[in-house]
């Protein structure tokens, strides 16, 4: 009588497995090895993710999300692949670029232009955050500017 061995992989390990596949996917032409070192990994951890016989952690999930521009999400589901990208409202972007340079403007202020970008880029997340501070933009425009001078 011959005995037949089935096995089934259970819902982990099928997730594993399925990582895995993500990961030899995001690695395209690179060799495991070459993974492995982008990531600080030895070269056995990193093989052991991309066989599915192990799941990465948080912290490499996030670092291998972070470099090829995918979700962690996506690396351990499949889904939502691309990040969402910074929000940009570009009325309110245009409104304190012009804003900004009114008042430098108005008052002679001179200002290196990555000074007023960084100065542009903090109103702007302050007011995304809070779109009613738009009437005290100026003052804080005054404020940060004497700071940075």
């Amino acid at each position: 009588m011959s005995s037949k061995y089935v096995t089934y992989m259970d819902n982990s390990e099928r997730k594993s497995v399925e990582i895995g596949k993500r990961l030899k996917d995001l690695r395209g032409s690179l060799s495991q090895t070459e993974m492995a070192k982008q990531f600080q990994l030895p070269f056995r951890t990193y093989f052991n993710y991309e066989s599915g016989l192990r799941i990465p952690p948080a912290l490499v999930l996030n670092s291998i999300a972070n470099k090829y521009d995918v979700t962690v999400d996506w690396i351990l589901t499949g889904q939502s692949q691309v990040q969402q990208p910074y929000p940009v409202n570009v009325d309110l972007i245009k409104d304190v670029i012009i804003k900004v340079e009114e008042i430098f403007n108005t008052h002679k202020l001179n200002l290196s232009p990555e000074k007023k970008a960084e100065l542009i880029v903090l109103l702007y997340e302050e007011l995304l955050e809070d779109e009613s501070n738009k009437l005290l933009i100026s003052d804080k425009v005054l404020k940060l500017v004497k700071l940075a001078s």
